[in-house]
C-alpha cells in the first residue's frame, strides 16, 4: 500500500481534536501559565531590556512577569502597587485606527483592554510605555517611571 500524505493528515487532525476535547484542570492552566512568564522573562524584549535598566538606574526593586487573574505583566513594582506593561508599536497597533489594524493588533488591543480592567479591579496602578518612547525620549520615560515608581505611597 502506497503511503497517502492526507491519510497521515487526517489522522493527526483527528488526535488533536480528541486532546482537544480533554478538560483542563484549573492547576494545569495555572501551571502553564507560571511556564508560560518564566520563557517570557528568560527572553525579554529589546523595549523591556530598557526598561530594566531604567529600573536599575534608578535602584527600584521590580519583579518581572506578574501574574494577576490569569493575565501575564510585563513588570510589578511592589511597594508601591505599580504595574507596568511595555507595549509594542506595532503588536499593539500604536496610532491606528481600528480598521487599519490586523487581527492579531485587534487581539492584543482588547487583550490590553482586559488587562487594564483587571488591574484597576485588584486595586493595582497601571501604567503603559509604548516602544517608540523607550527608543526615542528614554529620559523622559524614565521620569514618567521615577514619578510613579517613587512619589506615590503604597494604598
Amino acid at each position: 500500500m502506497a503511503y497517502d500524505p492526507k491519510k497521515k493528515v487526517n489522522s493527526i487532525l483527528r488526535k488533536l481534536k480528541r486532546a482537544a476535547r480533554i478538560p483542563i484542570t484549573q492547576t494545569q492552566k495555572a501551571n502553564a501559565l507560571k511556564r508560560q512568564a518564566w520563557k517570557m522573562g528568560e527572553n525579554p524584549t529589546e523595549p523591556e531590556r530598557k526598561l530594566v535598566q531604567i529600573f536599575n538606574e534608578l535602584e527600584i526593586e521590580f519583579e518581572t512577569q506578574k501574574i494577576i487573574s490569569g493575565k501575564i505583566y510585563d513588570f510589578f513594582v511592589p511597594s508601591v502597587n505599580l504595574l507596568i506593561e511595555v507595549d509594542g508599536t506595532y503588536w499593539h497597533a500604536y496610532g491606528l485606527l481600528p480598521e487599519e489594524m490586523n487581527a492579531m493588533q485587534r487581539k492584543s488591543v482588547k487583550n490590553d483592554k482586559k488587562k487594564n480592567i483587571i488591574a484597576k479591579g485588584y486595586g493595582y496602578e497601571l501604567i503603559r510605555v509604548w516602544e517608540h518612547e523607550l527608543k526615542n525620549d528614554y529620559d523622559k520615560v524614565k521620569e514618567k517611571v521615577k514619578y510613579y515608581a517613587t512619589n506615590k505611597p503604597l494604598l
